[in-house]
């Protein structure tokens, strides 16, 4: 019994593989080492114009610790064309549902994501440097079945051959209520930021899965799959659907401009926008914020170091690659460049990144123009004061 299984294991799952050897000439290393230089110096100096203007990113939870926070029980006046954050529950006299399975309910959101089984190509290279420079490279392409929301197309894979994905037959969606209410603020949900919203658990309440469109759905807990024979055995083609929502009655804060008795989008004097809606309290929301922020500012932080040093590996390489017609110093020269390359792109980065700091940040800025104040006077003094005791010895 096992003995077919493992036979069945293989002929399901099984990497499909195909490989390709390529072997490129001393000569074209260097002409196409040479062709990267400009490009790769014209791509170094853009790192640092990315960085500089990454760090002034505006962070939105300095902005959304500037609204007044107000009652949603009652509209007071005072506050109309002010940037406000209400904190209730959401309720909408709309129902939303989703147009396969989903029944009509309690819903202000509902997002369909709908992946597909299908081939995925994964290509892995092996380089090996021959003598006199010429250097030969293999390439071995993997192909695997996995669940993904884009399949991709198999014209583009390097074998298509027996690794066929069809158009995906249902589409991922999005639906939302036009006006939901904060107890006594209305909001249009048109140009309104969901923050909040949460993965749906399917059941037969809230599902329809009898007398589908292919008749061959089925429910598992918080997935519907269809054309899904079974659990051990999916087959490229096969459909799997779950939902994310934000439901009716959820506490929530909406923060925008109050404008009579409805939140619209706030923008401030520097056009930054906000009009979202978060769960969980005005705190809450401000962390979420803030966490945003800091993911995005260090998320560029670090792509953009590593992009330079990179970009300065490729304007480096026609070093090592001349070398490479003696294999063993050109992988020498390789390793040294590209560790010199790092340490520049790593230097050069922070600093970067605290001079910009230093310029967005206004007091920063006045305290190292006085520094720089205080050490030129001090230099001055200190150097007069030595004129000094040369001239009377």
């Amino acid at each position: 019994m096992w003995s077919i299984l493992k036979i069945f294991y293989i002929l399901i799952y099984k990497n499909m593989s195909y490989t390709e050897t390529v072997t490129k000439s001393y000569g074209s290393k260097i002409m196409d080492s040479l062709k990267w230089i400009l490009i790769g110096l014209l791509m170094f100096l853009a790192s640092f114009a990315v960085l500089w203007t990454n760090e002034w990113t505006v962070d939105m939870s300095k902005i959304a610790k500037t609204s007044t926070e107000v009652e949603a029980d009652k509209v007071n006046t005072e506050n109309n064309e002010k940037f406000i954050s209400v904190t209730w529950e959401i309720n909408s006299e709309e129902k939303i549902w989703d147009n396969l399975y989903l029944k009509n309910g309690d819903y202000i959101f509902v997002s369909r994501k709908v992946e597909m089984f299908a081939w995925k190509e994964k290509s892995t290279s092996s380089t090996d440097k021959n003598l006199w420079g010429s250097e030969t490279t293999t390439t071995k392409y993997d192909y695997y079945k996995e669940w993904t929301e884009k399949p991709e197309k198999s014209i583009n894979f390097k074998e298509s051959q027996g690794h066929n994905n069809p158009e995906k037959k249902i589409s991922s969606s999005d639906n939302k209520v036009l006006n939901a209410q904060v107890w006594e603020f209305n909001i249009k949900t048109s140009n309104l930021s969901l923050t909040a919203k949460t993965k749906l658990q399917l059941n037969e309440e809230n599902t329809v899965i009898k007398n589908t469109w292919t008749g061959s759905a089925k429910l598992n807990n918080w997935i519907i799959y269809e054309w899904f024979w079974t659990s051990l055995n999916p087959q490229v083609w096969d459909i799997r659907i779950s939902y994310t929502v934000l439901n009716k009655w959820e506490n929530v804060t909406v923060m925008g401009k109050q404008k009579d008795k409805e939140i619209i989008s706030y923008s401030d004097e520097d056009w930054n926008q906000l009009f979202r809606v978060f769960y969980g309290t005005r705190a809450d929301a401000i962390s979420t914020l803030k966490t945003e922020y800091l993911f995005k500012l260090w998320m560029f932080r670090a792509l953009w170091f590593f992009l330079m040093f990179m970009w300065l590996s490729l304007v480096l390489a026609p070093i090592w690659v001349f070398l490479d017609i003696i294999p063993v110093a050109g992988s020498i020269t390789k390793f040294i460049t590209w560790a010199i390359a790092f340490v520049v792109a790593l230097v050069l980065s922070i600093i970067t990144i605290l001079i910009s700091m230093i310029f967005h940040n206004i007091i920063a800025l006045i305290l190292v123009v006085l520094l720089i104040i205080w050490w030129t006077i001090y230099f001055l003094k200190k150097k007069k004061t030595d004129i000094s005791k040369m001239v009377s010895k």
